[in-house]
């Protein structure tokens, strides 16, 4: 991938997480990685671009989590899921939908 399209997949997660857990919020739920990589890359992709792209989704996901945007109970040991990941405050803050509840 080009820094270009990295950056264009790091997007595309990034809004695939975020709005897989505001979705889901306040429950947790596990991040299935094929499913986002299927919502982040067009349906023409070859095999070898969807493997690179299952592996850069997840470092996505932990450098998400390790922002404080999300939190997760960590991954299967394939990697292929996160498990209980949950949107933060700072996640909600990030996308501008904060409760109403949570704001003074």
């Amino acid at each position: 991938m080009s820094t270009t399209k990295n950056i264009d997949f790091f997007n595309s997660v990034v809004n695939a997480v975020l709005e897989d857990l505001y979705a889901n919020f306040p429950l947790p739920k596990h991040l299935v990685v094929e499913e986002l990589v299927g919502k982040a890359l067009p349906n023409d992709s070859t095999d070898e671009l969807t493997w690179n792209s299952v592996q850069m989704a997840g470092y996505v996901i932990r450098f998400l989590a390790d922002l404080g945007l999300i939190t997760t109970g960590g991954p299967y040991s394939d990697g292929s899921k996160y498990m209980n990941a949950q949107i933060t405050f700072a996640g909600l803050s990030l996308l501008g939908k904060v409760p109403s509840s949570l704001v003074k």
